[in-house]
């Protein structure tokens, strides 16, 4: 061989590799997250902790609505009524 045809080899770019495509359609290869929704996930942020609390002490969430449903009757009964009526009868005990 000559030092010509060395050279010639040489510089000569090797030819790019083909691209390598990887496919696989297992169970935990596909995507969870492709085919979500974002709203769908939003609207499910209150449920999981709704049910954790129910699942752990169903008397504490019990009286957390009851809290805030009374607090929301309270409420309505002053913001519609006239203030110090709706007070009075709150402070009296009773609509005596």
């Amino acid at each position: 061989m000559t030092s010509a045809a060395t050279n010639e080899q040489q510089t000569a770019a090797p030819p790019p590799a083909p691209s390598a495509e990887i496919t696989c359609s297992r169970q935990y290869s596909v995507n969870p997250l492709a085919e979500v929704d974002f709203r769908r996930m939003c609207a499910q942020i209150p449920a999981v902790p709704c049910r954790i609390a129910w699942r752990t002490d169903r008397r504490a969430v019990r009286l957390l609505l009851g809290c805030h449903s009374y607090a929301a009757v309270i409420f309505q009964m002053l913001t519609e009524g006239p203030s110090y009526g709706a007070l009075n009868r709150l402070s009296s005990g009773g609509g005596r």
